[in-house]
């Protein structure tokens, strides 16, 4: 898929009557799909970007039973050599805010249906495990699922 601007960020779970949406350029600009593992830019993988605390490495085990949220990017394409231009769903992620602090973010790995867009995007060598949020993001995700409920 080409790279592109995120555009637009849906939170759906079955708690929420519609999608909590973040389409504020200023916010997206801060959760862009390329950003993070995965991404190397003059030579250079990042270590640093999307909605993950990635220095806080992954996370063994986490609290059973938070509330499940999935989370799906939207880009652009940058290039007008896409199959179809416009808004496309590059990438789906799983998300857990815990209510006593923080959040948990995972990776669809091998056998989710999600893996196979994910890595047509963007192969982290990470997929298939959770992570801790970013502390932007979790503030972030949390302020757009409170408005909607």
């Amino acid at each position: 898929m080409p790279s592109g601007p995120t555009t637009r960020i849906a939170i759906s779970a079955p708690g929420l009557a519609s999608p909590a949406e973040i389409t504020d350029s200023a916010t997206l600009d801060h959760f862009g799909v390329w950003s993070g593992p995965g991404v190397t830019v003059n030579g250079q993988e990042q270590s640093q970007g999307f909605i993950i605390d990635w220095m806080a490495g992954v996370v063994d085990a986490h609290p059973e039973g938070l509330p499940r949220y999935e989370v799906s990017f939207y880009v652009t394409p940058a290039s007008r050599l896409a199959p179809s231009p416009g808004e496309q769903l590059a990438y789906v992620v799983s998300y857990e805010p815990d209510p006593a602090g923080g959040g948990y973010v995972y990776l669809p790995g091998k056998g989710d249906e999600r893996y196979a867009l994910n890595t047509r995007t963007i192969f982290r060598d990470r997929e298939g495990q959770w992570f801790r949020a970013s502390v932007a993001w979790d503030r972030a995700a949390r302020s757009v699922i409170h408005q909607r409920r």
